[in-house]
């Protein structure tokens, strides 16, 4: 049962991101924007359609699309990673993880590249990519921390 869970979480974390994926420029644009909004919204005083605000939008706008990408793909990594140990593979689970997520990466990119106000970049693909791998080194140490412990 827990192999099933662990491969259903992956494929609808996989599909989360290909829905983000799915959106026009202008609404994934829309979304950032209101994110970056409703935070600003619940730390300060600041209104929602001031000058203020829009400059706050302009400046942290890269930064946090930056931030989900790695959001994102960090928990793919994990998802991946748990995934591959749980079904019992033992040798190889952080190259098989980081394939997995590396491909879905540029999957991702390059679907991006048909939708109308999007592209797909190499820089996001490294940046997805490091992050799955940051992920997945992580939980590849834990589960050695864990080994050693145990013993």
């Amino acid at each position: 049962m827990k192999k099933v869970l662990s491969i259903i979480l992956v494929i609808l974390w996989m599909m989360l991101i290909f829905n983000f994926s799915k959106d026009n420029g202008v609404e994934s644009t829309s979304l950032t924007n209101e994110v970056i909004t409703r935070i600003v919204t619940i730390f300060t005083d600041i209104e929602e359609n001031s000058e203020e605000m829009q400059r706050i939008i302009d400046v942290s706008f890269i930064p946090i699309r930056k931030c989900a990408h790695f959001f994102v793909y960090f928990i793919l990594g994990l998802l991946v990673m748990n995934t591959i140990y749980i079904c019992g593979v033992s040798r190889k689970t952080l190259i098989i993880s980081s394939l997995v997520c590396i491909l879905f990466s540029i999957s991702d990119e390059f679907h991006q590249i048909f939708i109308d106000g999007r592209a797909g970049t190499i820089r996001d693909v490294l940046l997805d990519s490091s992050a799955s791998l940051f992920a997945s080194f992580i939980y590849h140490r834990l589960i050695i921390m864990r080994y050693y412990y145990e013993k």
